[in-house]
């Protein structure tokens, strides 16, 4: 059987030693504290780990923990136990694997030449198309 990691990912590719590491730490401890540096986390590009505990436990908060000052003003109503961390986790990534992948439109600079070339609508309508498909990214996790 693989680790948990397994297929996790941030914007820039693999999690990171250290991201994984605050995970573990709060899997082994879970405390407020360690639920508060790992909640934060991105699981998957644009899924945090505190978003992924939310799809596995609906009746999960929306808020947390509030600071203020250095100094907690108002704590976690609760935090997840580590068995919904896990499943939290490979939820995502067995979601990610079922999702067909996105096509990636050619960038602008792919077009270098024919850019010159370009009237004035069709560059607007080559532009318009990739800041929709940047948006549906960013609105679509």
């Amino acid at each position: 059987m693989g680790s948990i990691f397994d297929g996790t990912r941030n914007i820039h590719g693999d999690l990171p030693p250290e991201a994984r590491r605050r995970i573990l730490q709060f899997i082994d401890n879970p405390t407020p504290d360690s639920w508060t540096l790992a909640s934060v986390i991105l699981v998957r590009p644009l899924t945090t780990l505190w978003q992924a505990v939310r799809m596995v436990d609906k009746t999960f908060p929306k808020e947390g923990r509030q600071i203020l000052g250095g100094k907690v003003i108002k704590e976690w109503a609760r935090i997840p136990d580590a068995m919904t961390v896990t499943r939290a986790i490979r939820y995502v990534v067995e979601k990610a694997k079922k999702e067909p992948p996105k096509k990636k439109r050619p960038d602008l600079f792919d077009f270098e030449e024919e850019v010159e070339t370009m009237n004035q609508g069709q560059l607007l309508e080559l532009v318009q198309g990739q800041l929709e498909e940047e948006l549906d990214i960013l609105v679509d996790p």
